[in-house]
């Protein structure tokens, strides 16, 4: 076997602005309000602070009128202002603003028309049957019990010393909101996501800085992005936002635990044992609840038993119809369904006079709001049985115990028409230099296969610990894909993942000679799918396939997925 000697691949080998930012101008970084109370003696000897900036930071000077980032673009920097003014804008935000304030009935009025008439007691906050207090389903908002909760939008204007891009670093998802230079001497510092990651990890005022800027942009683009708040005018909306508090669920990095539970005897059981409870059927409902982001899982009670019957995502909001049945009814409000975090979930609650007082009188009718799969009315005794159209509750089950509702183009095998021919594999090493990117085989749930292959998922969590951000998004796509030109070998990414789809590959010379490192250690690079990226016609997987049992699908577009695996049901 014939070995070849080669350098390996360092962290700041390829820094963020092509060249380290100079020492005097570190120097000047370090002095700004964000940073100055952070001390160098908090981070090791190999990591420090002044290096984090140099690397991992760069300055960006857009010209007036150019965009930092556009709404539903991807990226996980984090920018602080430090000369000019930038505006932050939310697409959906504007289209509210420029409405004429529409004329309609009360969903209160229009329910008292249908429900029956009872007289309503005057009192200010209703409690629980057993007269208890009203108690919080979940933890206190990110900013600490401290906090005042005064809110002060961070959107529309955005000077010097203010930060921006938290939300879409935390959670990895699409911006919210598109930003903006106004002047023509704008500077901005930006910091990529590993030199963001560590200074939260060695930092703690710099993590709570960061957390604090992540909740009120969640908070307010929450609520701005929300159709339900379409109509309601910015002064009412201010207030609903100073009521309201931002929660978290579980952390940003849930995929290690979830690891270790799912690989215990009765995994799905552990799984599901240990995600964090949002709410408990027919417990007191002390308000709204919006999720911002991240999956939700409903359930419902079946006898001591607790079963899965559907999962929500950003923007359902659970509660309202409660509510707004309530405050004809007068009755105790209640969870009808209750909710556990699959994985992180951010969500904003409003409280319920608040609900009542400000946003029902903005609705004429209540939207469906409760999920996929949750139902309106008192959950029964017994579960239902799915209805024409709705995914099967163990095909429901399968895909959140596995965590595959999070895979936005996952390789789906029909093992009813699959032959087991490997053109697919055949086709993507021949794509690939003849290495294929994926192992034909994976979780089954009757003649479905979730094959081993990068599914680009909603929530990337193998971009969490890469020290180069060698693995990221595409900017206009959202797929993950590999700089290999900056990839380590470091197998961050590949141990990260919980679906093992990402391979570490041994690296070859040009003459097919392992390379091994300075100490005689094989270098080695990640792998995955990248979807056949820069070829015409898409995956070649799916277009070789000659049964049409392969495609790339998202796990959650079961009017695509179901009828395709028409057997199964």
């Amino acid at each position: 076997m014939r070995v070849r000697q080669a350098r390996k691949a360092r962290r700041w080998d390829a820094p963020f602005g092509g060249t380290p930012i100079p020492l005097e101008d570190v120097e000047a970084v370090l002095e700004l309000p964000v940073f100055n109370g952070m001390d160098p003696r908090d981070f090791p000897d190999d990591l420090p602070l002044a290096g984090l900036i140099a690397n991992d930071a760069r300055l960006v000077r857009p010209a007036s009128g150019e965009s930092v980032y556009q709404q539903g673009e991807f990226g996980t920097s984090v920018f602080v202002v430090l000369r000019g003014r930038l505006e932050s804008v939310m697409t959906c935000s504007s289209a509210r603003q420029n409405r004429p304030p529409p004329r309609r009935r009360s969903v209160l009025r229009a329910l008292s028309g249908i429900l029956p008439s009872k007289r309503r007691r005057t009192k200010p906050h209703r409690t629980p049957p057993n007269g208890a207090a009203p108690k919080k389903s979940g933890p206190p908002r990110v900013n600490g019990g401290a906090h005042d909760n005064t809110f002060s939008p961070p959107v529309l204007r955005l000077d010097r010393d203010d930060i921006f891009g938290a939300l879409g670093a935390f959670n990895r998802r699409a911006r919210s909101s598109s930003v903006v230079a106004v002047d023509d001497d704008a500077i901005l510092l930006e910091i990529r996501w590993p030199g963001v990651r560590d200074m939260l990890a060695w930092s703690e005022p710099f993590r709570t800085q960061m957390e604090e800027a992540y909740a009120e942009w969640g908070l307010w683009n929450g609520l701005q992005g929300c159709a339900l708040f379409k109509d309601v005018d910015d002064e009412t909306l201010k207030h609903i936002a100073e009521s309201a508090s931002f929660e978290r669920y579980d952390t940003f990095e849930w995929s290690r635990q979830f690891q270790k539970q799912a690989s215990r005897k009765n995994g799905r059981r552990e799984v599901f044992r240990h995600e964090p409870i949002i709410a408990e059927q027919d417990h007191y409902l002390d308000g709204l609840l919006l999720i911002h982001s991240g999956f939700v899982r409903v359930t419902e009670k079946l006898g001591r038993e607790e079963r899965t019957i559907g999962y929500a995502t950003k923007n359902t909001v659970f509660g309202l119809s409660e509510i707004a049945e309530g405050a004809v009814e007068d009755e105790a409000l209640l969870f009808r369904n209750g909710l556990r975090a699959a994985g992180y979930v951010d969500l904003i609650r409003v409280p319920t006079e608040i609900v009542e007082a400000r946003l029902l009188p903005t609705l004429d009718h209540l939207p469906k709001t409760n999920g996929n799969g949750a139902r309106r009315g008192k959950a029964p005794a017994v579960a239902h049985e799915a209805e024409p159209g709705e995914p099967p509750r163990a095909f429901t089950e399968f895909l959140i115990d596995n965590r595959f509702i999070n895979g936005a183009t996952a390789m789906a095998i029909n093992t009813n028409r699959c032959v087991n021919c490997d053109d697919c594999v055949r086709a993507c090493a021949a794509a690939h230099d003849g290495s294929a990117r994926f192992i034909r085989k994976g979780a089954t749930h009757h003649n479905l296969m979730v094959v081993n292959a990068c599914m680009h998922c909603t929530d990337p969590v193998c971009l969490i610990d890469c020290p180069t951000a060698a693995i990221h998004r595409d900017r206009k796509t959202g797929n993950v894909v590999i700089n290999d030109a900056t990839c380590i070998g470091c197998a961050a990414c590949a141990e990260a993942c919980p679906y093992d789809n990402i391979q570490m590959a041994e690296l070859r010379n040009t003459d097919g000679s392992f390379l091994t490192d300075e100490h005689g250690v094989q270098m080695l690079r990640a792998e995955k799918c990248d979807l056949c990226a820069g070829r015409t016609g898409g995956p070649a997987c799916e277009r070789v396939c000659p049964h049409d049992a392969l495609i790339r699908v998202s796990m959650r577009d079961t009017d695509k997925l179901l009828p395709w695996l028409e057997p199964m049901r």
